[in-house]
């Protein structure tokens, strides 16, 4: 019996929630926060313990499965969104959406694709959709349909950061905020960060400012063992929680992604900072849900502080830039969307068939991406890719092979014969023997 996802799309199943639909007080107990993933797939496990999966992100957070005849599942997800968030259910209310079946498998492309939102805003999401996904299975929670949804949503999402200039990122927060540093203070490498907590989004800035240039990253944070990780990550160092204050007056550029709700960079210790740069000025991009820096911050003449509503604004202000591009996507988008629909529901196939189809799918798209404009390099460099993975097969013409070896050869020389129609020369001298 195949395994393949036949006949299973319409149990396909999305509940989740992200940061634009919530009330901004709660957001930070439910984004962003990667190690409670397992915890997560525990809450989801006494829910639906198979075909299951949590997708965590900093702008997101969302249950994908395969559910079998519990309809009252969307109730009982959105509860486990509520408990995360300190909510009862109702509270939560319009900010929880469900996706069911072909528009659940729509909804994974467009997250995969990072073209569920106007702005790019999450980092590294496919490789945060993997690795979730990986986490999934290795408790024993994946299965063919949701294998076969994940799957086809990432072979979409490379297509379309190989095939279309969206791979640029340049509508991402990332991005933007390393467009305003560069605006302030040109070369980033005179820059030194200070990155304040350990936000997602926050280490994000605070590494695409390195690849930038940025001359050093320093991280304070309130735990030391934290800090000193993510400064060993990101090619920084770390200093005490008790030097923040101080850490401020040797930044050009302060990332604070903390969101407790309280001022974590306050008005006076940034005049205190100014005083003691002679007035040079900061750059302060807060990115904490609640926000981290003093209001009062922005009204110091050598304090520039954005938000990130600013970033998103920066950023919709480049959107018609990548009109061309995103159309190009969503075309990507469509075709891989139509061949995923397909398979899940054409007549079901033979697992070994099933399997082949797969590899050849992910063979195809890989070529094509490497050449998008070229339909002759792209068809040479996919029987290349065939034939590379042949290597290993046994030699067919008996040169190298012994006794049990060499029947095992000439069988699978007649298997191949047969399946693709081959006429060899072996099989041109058995004939003319026979004869």
């Amino acid at each position: 019996m195949s395994d393949a996802p036949h006949g299973s799309l319409a149990r396909l199943l999305v509940v989740g929630t992200c940061r634009r639909r919530v009330p901004t007080a709660v957001a930070p107990a439910l984004f962003g926060d990667a190690a409670a993933v397992p915890a997560l797939l525990d809450d989801l496990a006494r829910v639906q313990g198979n075909e299951a999966m949590v997708l965590a992100t900093s702008e997101r957070l969302e249950f994908i499965l395969v559910r079998g005849e519990d309809w009252g599942l969307v109730e009982r997800l959105t509860s486990l969104l509520a408990d995360r968030a300190g909510l009862g259910p109702s509270e939560l209310g319009e900010a929880v959406y469900a996706h069911e079946g072909d528009e659940a498998l729509r909804h994974i492309f467009d997250v995969a694709s990072a073209l569920d939102s106007e702005v790019a805003e999450e980092p590294r999401i496919q490789e945060r959709l993997e690795r979730c996904h990986e986490m999934a299975c290795a408790r024993g929670m994946g299965g063919p349909s949701l294998d076969a949804a994940v799957r086809g949503a990432m072979v979409a999402a490379r297509r379309i950061e190989k095939e279309t200039p969206l791979a640029e990122r340049s509508l991402s927060m990332a991005a933007v905020a390393t467009q305003v540093a560069r605006g302030l203070h040109g070369d980033p490498a005179r820059c030194r960060v200070l990155l304040v907590g350990l936000g997602e989004l926050g280490q994000s800035l605070a590494d695409e400012l390195r690849q930038a240039g940025a001359s050093q990253i320093t991280v304070v944070h309130a735990s030391p063992r934290r800090a000193e990780t993510v400064a060993r990550r990101l090619g920084g160092h770390f200093r005490p929680w008790e030097q923040l204050d101080a850490a401020l007056a040797d930044a050009e550029i302060v990332v604070s992604d903390r969101g407790t709700g309280q001022w974590t960079v306050s008005r006076a210790a940034v005049e205190q900072a100014l005083h003691q740069r002679r007035h040079r000025p900061i750059l302060f991009i807060d990115v904490g849900l609640p926000c981290d820096v003093d209001d009062g911050v922005d009204a110091l003449p050598d304090a520039f502080l954005y938000r990130l509503d600013d970033l998103e604004r920066i950023a919709f202000e480049g959107k018609a830039a990548r009109g061309a591009a995103s159309v190009m996507a969503h075309r990507i988008l469509a075709e891989e969307h139509a061949a995923a629909i397909q398979r899940w529901t054409g007549p079901s196939e033979p697992d070994a068939t099933a399997a082949l189809r797969a590899n050849l799918e992910e063979m195809r798209a890989q070529v094509l991406a490497e050449q998008p404009d070229n339909a002759d390099a792209a068809t040479r460099r996919f029987v290349e890719k065939l034939l590379e993975r042949s290597q290993g097969v046994p030699n067919t013409t008996g040169d190298d092979t012994t006794g049990a070896d060499t029947t095992g050869a000439r069988r699978l020389s007649e298997t191949l014969g047969r399946l693709f129609g081959l006429k060899t020369t072996r099989d041109d001298g058995a004939q003319g023997d026979d004869e």
